[in-house]
């Protein structure tokens, strides 16, 4: 599969930087660097806390066409609606927030085929991967007793949901819940 590169703003608008016109390409830095500082304690190095850099991606962006100017206009105009999320997809659909920090300008390619300008996107965050799941529901309905039997038959209840994340790191998440709303009238 071919990666694809895609920035969102601030705004809500996605600008796709696969395309013909603004195609970023000549990518460093979608790795990571360990940023933990040590202490020496006699001939051991202990780690005080075990922390990631920050990360910076940079490239090219082609802008592409007759119109590369006017392209890269519209482009440093998206880019200053805060903030920025650089969408990576692969295999899978991994997203940053980031800041573009340099976007250089130089002049038409020989033949006015388009314009190459230097990018550089700082990381605010570590990559993540939106997850959505959906729990089996469980109709309430017939008779209701005064008490409850906590045990489960199956691995997972109905109207539970487990996520399982696949990372070492600090996992924040946003849970948004639909559903209905019973209520029981006595």
């Amino acid at each position: 599969m071919i990666r694809k590169f895609r920035l969102t703003n601030g705004a809500g608008d996605g600008w796709d930087l696969n395309s013909r016109t603004s195609f970023f390409h000549a990518i460093a830095g979608l790795g990571f660097k360990d940023g933990t500082q040590y202490e020496q304690v006699g001939t051991d190095f202990i780690p005080l806390e075990e922390l990631f850099s920050q990360g910076e991606m940079s490239g090219r962006i082609l802008f592409g066409g007759t119109a590369a100017y006017q392209t890269y206009r519209d482009f440093s105009r998206f880019v200053r609606a805060v903030p920025l999320t650089l969408i990576y997809q692969t295999d899978e659909t991994y997203r940053v927030p980031v800041r573009l920090t340099e976007l250089s300008k130089g002049e038409l390619m020989e033949g006015g085929g388009g314009l190459v300008c230097d990018v550089a996107f700082l990381a605010t965050g570590l990559f993540y991967k939106s997850v959505t799941r959906q729990s089996g529901v469980l109709s309430i309905g017939g008779k209701v007793y005064p008490y409850t039997y906590s045990y489960s038959y199956a691995e997972v209840s109905q109207n539970t949901l487990v996520i399982d994340s696949d990372s070492y790191e600090d996992s924040p998440c946003k849970v948004t819940i639909f559903g209905l709303m019973l209520y029981h009238f006595s």
